[in-house]
């Protein structure tokens, strides 16, 4: 082929240690012939005299003259050039498409410049990396955009589970855009459970709350799993998200128990339907503000009522006498 005729030339000026000459002629070969692995490799051999510039970077500025590098040209300067610490100048050689982006050259780079190694993974399309790290950095939103962009998709779970690794806030912030994605590459409870397993309570709770906005039917037992987290961790959460009445859909009598347990009797009451449940309950008036229980005394039937108001006075006469006569007003 072409090599084989221009060799012997390239090889006679070389020899002589004409090493500008040699850069020019590889430089210039048909079809770049000469353009090769092993010719760099020639020019890598030669020891350089002190005060002088290796011949390899002679090679390179040769190169660069004639337009953009190959991608194992572009590989070999990279690493030449940072090893002489001048990293801008690979730097204006990217922003001059000097060089040809690869995989390969973005890893070198991943150390020294993180910015530039990640231009040059887009650049490349090297979408795994990409997404690897614009993870690690914690710009979800940026993921979440390019893998849209680009038609990509990345291992979500692998992703996440990193994310709650390093950076839980921005793992909660990454599960929020999983979900919003159609259809969801993760379903919401096994989203739930990667924050669970590593007791994030917090972290799970704003994720659920983002998510089940809608409040879906479908989303019944994931309303229930929010609700009981918090009433055996944060119960005050809990009384919170109930007072803004945001889920409908939730297991009610398990959640009554659960309000019990943790001492909000006043959601217990409004949970429970059947009258030993009530009557077990209202009983705990050092944990209901008079007003709530007032109101809810107005909820019951006539009959339902007077059982309770009993119940009241049979508990504690002294304690309860003044609140019975202000229900019974």
């Amino acid at each position: 082929g072409a090599e084989a005729l221009v060799a012997p030339k390239f090889e006679e000026l070389f020899n002589s240690g004409n090493f500008k000459a040699a850069a020019e002629f590889a430089a210039d070969s048909p079809q770049g012939s000469l353009r090769t692995p092993q010719i760099i490799a020639r020019f890598q051999s030669v020891r350089t005299q002190p005060g002088q510039a290796p011949p390899l970077l002679q090679y390179f500025g040769t190169l660069l003259t004639k337009g953009a590098l190959n991608l194992y040209e572009s590989v070999e300067l990279a690493k030449l050039v940072l090893s002489q610490n001048k990293k801008q100048l690979l730097e204006n050689w990217l922003n001059e498409d000097k060089l040809t982006c690869s995989e390969e050259l973005g890893d070198i780079l991943s150390q020294a410049d993180p910015d530039m190694a990640l231009k040059i993974y887009v650049k490349s399309n090297s979408s795994p990396k990409v997404v690897q790290m614009l993870a690690s950095r914690g710009e979800f939103e940026k993921l979440s955009k390019y893998t849209q962009q680009v038609g990509y998709t990345p291992d979500y779970s692998f992703l996440l589970q990193k994310a709650l690794q390093t950076d839980p806030q921005g793992a909660v912030n990454l599960a929020i855009q999983i979900g919003q994605l159609n259809p969801p590459p993760l379903d919401f409870n096994t989203i739930t459970d990667f924050f669970l397993q590593r007791n994030l309570i917090r972290e799970a709770t704003s994720f659920l709350l983002d998510v089940l906005k809608p409040n879906l039917p479908e989303h019944a037992h994931l309303q229930t799993k929010v609700l009981e987290i918090n009433l055996i961790t944060f119960p005050n959460v809990a009384d919170a998200i109930l007072a803004n009445s945001m889920f409908t859909h939730y297991d009610r009598p398990k959640i009554a128990q659960l309000c019990e347990k943790a001492g909000l009797y006043a959601r217990a009451l409004g949970h429970y339907t059947d009258l030993p449940d009530i009557k077990r309950v209202v009983v705990n008036t050092h944990g209901i503000e008079p007003q709530a229980l007032v109101e809810f005394f107005g909820t019951l039937s006539r009959e339902w009522a007077i059982d309770c108001l009993k119940e009241l006075l049979a508990s504690n006469i002294r304690q309860n006498l003044q609140l019975v006569v202000q229900v019974a007003k």
